[in-house]
């Protein structure tokens, strides 16, 4: 199971960051990476279930408008590779391109997200 750690408000520094991302390495040992952002940072582990992507399944996954991120613990399954033509950017060809993909595409049309 991949690993995700964050924070809201106080952004730590980057040395606190990586540190915590480390302590995690047990539950994503095939990657690491994160976003920081103004008021928050997103960090995930990567643990590859399905193997082969590579960085095309790196989290945290931000759409192509660059309006959405997350990252999740889990495996999407039914259409999942679809979702490169609701939003995500080219390089998610993941599960999460679908997952990103479709709430993008519901967001931008007034619907909630799924």
């Amino acid at each position: 199971m991949c690993g995700l750690i964050g924070a809201l408000g106080l952004v730590p520094p980057p040395d606190r960051r990586w540190a915590g991302l480390a302590a995690l390495a047990d539950r994503g040992p095939d990657g690491a990476s994160e976003l920081v952002g103004a008021d928050f940072w997103i960090g995930h582990t990567l643990l590859s279930v399905r193997g082969g992507l590579g960085a095309a399944s790196s989290q945290p996954v931000i759409d192509a408008g660059r309006r959405f991120a997350f990252a999740y613990n889990g495996e999407a399954y039914g259409g999942e590779r679809d979702g490169a033509a609701g939003g995500a950017a080219p390089r998610d060809v993941g599960d999460e391109a679908a997952i990103i993909g479709r709430a993008a595409a519901g967001a931008l049309a007034g619907r909630p997200p799924v």
